[in-house]
């Protein structure tokens, strides 16, 4: 049976692991910090990654010991920050993880990719990625072990930023966060066609709902909002 060719990431990692230190003498620090920099190198330089890559560092090149303090979180910002998406793909599966994907994401600053790290309409989430949640800028601070749940911190403005409130979020509760943004941004376009040509229509609906800014909008209960639309038009049915 002939064998599989080993992928360009793998072919990469077992040249420096089998010819590190042969010019130095031997040093565990050189040979880590190699292997993570070789891992850095293939996700920077955009090298496709079979799915078993990740697993394979593990099996093969002992990446225990050079993944870090994150347990390799720190290649997954890196993948999805660059865009290597079948590197961050192959770190999914090595961890058994659904991606988590957000909207209005912001993936941090990396200076020697600055032209691909912009803020992102939609996209996967990873450690020290920002985003709205729940009407507060939460930073990604973790993911659970087992991969149901991440965890997200807003925080105080300033210096020396203190954790205001934590959050453990899910890929469904991202999902149903998604749903309820889209029936709120609907109820808000039936709200405005009741505005158009003026009168005192949302004088009335600020007054009931007890709203007065942007955040309090945010804030209202979507069935009451709803059913406070759905009042005013009747109401200027009846007037019409």
């Amino acid at each position: 049976m002939k064998k599989e060719k080993a992928s360009p990431v793998r072919q990469l990692l077992s040249l420096v692991w089998s010819h590190s230190l042969k010019a130095t003498g031997h040093s565990w620090e050189r040979l880590n910090h190699s292997m993570y920099a070789a891992m850095q190198l293939a996700i920077n330089a955009g090298m496709p990654f079979d799915a078993d890559d990740f697993s394979a560092a593990m099996n093969e090149f002992r990446a225990e010991y050079w993944f870090g303090e994150t347990g390799g979180e720190s290649l997954y910002t890196l993948a999805v920050q660059t865009g290597n998406l079948s590197a961050a793909q192959a770190y999914e599966a090595w961890k058994g993880r659904s991606p988590f994907i957000a909207d209005d994401v912001d993936p941090g600053w990396n200076r020697s990719f600055a032209h691909v790290t912009g803020r992102r309409q939609r996209g996967r989430l990873a450690v020290g990625f920002k985003f709205p949640w729940q009407g507060q800028k939460v930073t990604v601070t973790s993911f659970s072990r087992d991969g149901t749940y991440l965890t997200a911190c807003a925080y105080t403005k300033g210096d020396r930023r203190k954790v205001t409130r934590r959050f453990q979020i899910t890929v469904a509760d991202i999902h149903a966060d998604r749903r309820r943004r889209r029936e709120r941004d609907r109820l808000y376009t039936r709200l405005r066609k009741l505005c158009i040509g003026g009168g005192t229509i949302l004088e009335t609906f600020k007054e009931r709902a007890g709203i007065s800014s942007q955040e309090d909008w945010q804030d209202a209960p979507l069935e009451k909002i709803r059913e406070l639309i759905e009042m005013l038009e009747q109401e200027h049915a009846q007037a019409a």
